[in-house]
């Protein structure tokens, strides 16, 4: 009995200790599973921990990085483009040094970038979109076997102004505006589960509106459980003139969202003391704001940034002023928030996006004008009057010269303030345009916004209307009314390939009756500009022949004026007449306009961004790197180029 009594003792230990055996390794498989699920820890939870990082243009470590910086970014290794420039052979050299490097060190590595329009594969726009599909995801495959570890990802990079010509192959604009950025996301999500991905972008910081713009595509992606964080471009177009008090308004939109901040790609400009000053002013808002996780800069050592006055570290390897300043800074900042540490872990934020979707979507917000817009403009047109004015047609109505009168009266605006800061002090947001002669053009149109006109029509009769437009988008539509009936219906937008590429569209036979009345001009979509409207009767008309009604679009894509500000700086270096001015490499130019250059040599290669068009000896080129020795071949002993930008950032180099 005392023997049994012991065995079965025995026996209820050993099934005790099975037991806490069986719940122990439940337990550890359960966290294992969330630790695989949301392995990303420190970057949305502790605030204690800051970087400060910087980009590695190659596969030498720059000098004294990890005296200055604490995480890197490829400078454009990881651009698909670079990796892939010819079909199925992966050049992955200088990025894997950086990963390697970021590893070894415990630095945070970002990955920059799966998806964005420039620098992209030249061979993929030839294919269909099935196989552009394919490719996208044996990209995304690629990258995630050979870097398992991964700590961020940009996954979409500029898609407010640079979507990629393979979008379509990722779904197009879809229901949401934004269903090729979902797709995007979902296949990184899939690919990436444990890296915090990132959608980033530029023009952000110094302007509410584009910010609020922002926001709207963030949370279709936050209310999903595909996005992160938030990436915002600093670069020296935005940040060296931009206002502090902006800067805070559009870091608070931006947090609203409930997701951390990333200030990816920063750069400072001028003299020494004109740089120290700007990042003595800048920096710290961004720095010191809590929602922001970490900020990285876009190069420093003298020679090798992209801009060539914005380096921090001169080439004899001693500090410009703001160097010096920059790491007294963050050394001394009071705030623990503030203090930069090398120590990195990854955190999801897509498990709180049901109790954070405050900002609603931009369908919502659309819709919602539409209703405040229909219903005001009828009951308060006492005070409105001609801006400048009866326009008179058969004629020409600038789209910035609406009535006066204010918001919903003589306009409807869903954001405060002029965004492009010119000509007139209202809520329309008007900027300078470069359209052939020049002016002003309402742009940051948003669904649901309205501008209406005090015109006279001259004679009842039928009439063209044809309408200056541009856009980076596809499929935005509006109409225009007279005395509150649609006279044109669905006008369609096309993608014009840049904000000041500007395209004419047409709509023929439109009857309109003889007096005084109200012209409005009512968008039914985000994202392009206006330049104006032109009226005219068919029988004077040489834009169609047809008197059925009917849509077209003319293709005028206008370059730069020779006297536009953003390249007056640059034309004593460059021409725009047609004649080819001879460069030396290296040799590097930013700007909008359009250029003739002529190089005798390229010894290594010539890379470009945010370009409408790059052709050398009849080859298009533009936003791809390409090898001297995958360059045309010379004509008379000159590569001749000819450059094409709509922006101030727009980029080449040839070295």
């Amino acid at each position: 009995m005392k023997r049994n009594a012991c065995l079965s003792k025995l026996t209820f230990e050993l099934a005790k200790i099975f037991l806490l055996s069986s719940l122990l390794a439940c337990s550890i498989t359960t966290q294992l599973e969330e630790s695989k699920d949301y392995q990303k820890t420190a970057f949305n939870k502790a605030t204690t921990t800051k970087f400060l990082g910087n980009i590695w243009g190659s596969s030498s470590e720059p000098p004294k990085f990890s005296q200055y910086w604490n995480q890197v970014t490829p400078e454009n290794a990881g651009k698909w483009g670079e990796v892939e420039r010819t079909r199925d052979q992966m050049n992955w050299g200088t990025l894997d040094a950086i990963y390697n490097y970021a590893k070894q060190k415990g630095f945070p590595f970002k990955f920059h970038t799966l998806v964005w329009g420039s620098q992209q594969p030249s061979w993929i726009s030839s294919l269909s979109t099935s196989e552009q599909l394919a490719e996208i995801e044996e990209w995304f495959s690629n990258v995630a076997a050979r870097y398992p570890n991964i700590d961020m990802i940009d996954v979409v990079n500029e898609p407010l102004h640079a979507p990629p010509d393979y979008r379509n192959a990722l779904g197009g604009d879809g229901s949401t505006g934004w269903d090729w950025v979902i797709k995007a996301f979902q296949m990184a999500r899939k690919y990436f589960p444990n890296s915090i991905l990132l959608v980033n972008d530029y023009g952000i910081i110094t302007d509410p509106s584009a910010a609020q713009r922002y926001t709207n595509l963030i949370m279709i992606l936050k209310n999903r459980g595909l996005v992160d964080g938030i990436g915002i471009q600093c670069h020296y177009f935005n940040l060296d003139s931009g206002n502090t008090n902006t800067m805070k308004q559009v870091l608070s939109i931006l947090s609203s969202t409930g997701l951390p901040i990333y200030v990816s790609e920063l750069d400072i400009t001028g003299d020494d003391q004109t740089q120290l000053q700007r990042y003595k002013e800048k920096f710290p808002i961004l720095w010191e704001h809590p929602n922001v996780k970490g900020i990285t800069l876009w190069g420093y050592v003298q020679g090798t940034t992209w801009v060539s006055d914005s380096y921090l570290l001169r080439s004899d390897g001693t500090e410009r002023p703001a160097l010096t300043w920059l790491m007294q800074y963050v050394k001394g900042s009071s705030s623990s928030s503030s203090s930069v540490s090398s120590s990195f872990s990854v955190s999801s934020s897509s498990s709180t996006s049901s109790s954070s979707s405050s900002i609603s979507s931009s369908s919502s917000v659309s819709s919602s004008s539409s209703s405040i817009s229909s219903s005001s403009s009828s009951s308060s047109t006492a005070s409105q009057t001609p801006y400048s004015g009866v326009i008179q047609l058969p004629g020409t109505v600038q789209a910035e010269n609406f009535d006066n009168g204010g918001q919903n009266v003589a306009y409807y605006d869903t954001t405060t303030g002029n965004s492009g800061g010119a000509y007139r002090t209202t809520d329309v947001d008007i900027e300078a345009t470069s359209d052939t002669g020049g002016g002003y053009n309402v742009g940051w149109i948003a669904n649901g916004e309205w501008l209406e006109y005090t015109v006279n029509v001259a004679q009842s009769g039928t009439y063209n209307i044809e309408v200056r437009v541009a856009s980076i988008n596809s499929g935005r539509t509006f109409r225009i009314e007279f005395n509150g009936v649609d006279k044109t219906g669905t006008l369609t937008v096309p993608n014009t390939g840049g904000w000041q590429n500007w395209q004419t569209i047409t709509k023929t036979g439109v009857s309109l009756s003889a007096g005084q009345q109200i012209m409005r001009i009512y968008s039914m979509g985000d994202g392009f500009n206006i330049n104006w409207v032109r009226v005219t009767s068919t029988s004077s008309s040489s834009s169609s022949s047809s008197r059925s009604s009917s849509s077209s679009v003319s293709s005028s894509s206008s370059s730069r004026s020779s006297s536009s500000s953003s390249v007056s700086s640059s034309s004593s270096s460059s021409s725009s007449n047609g004649q080819y001015v001879e460069k030396t490499a290296p040799f590097s130019f930013d700007g909008a306009g359009t250029y003739y250059w002529k190089m005798a040599n390229i010894p290594n290669y010539i890379n470009s961004w945010n370009l409408d068009s790059l052709v050398i000896n009849g080859v298009e080129l533009k936003n791809v790197w390409v090898s001297s020795a995958n360059l045309p071949a010379k004509q008379n002993g000159y590569y001749y180029i000819t450059y094409k930008g709509s922006y101030p950032w727009s980029h080449f180099e040839a070295k």
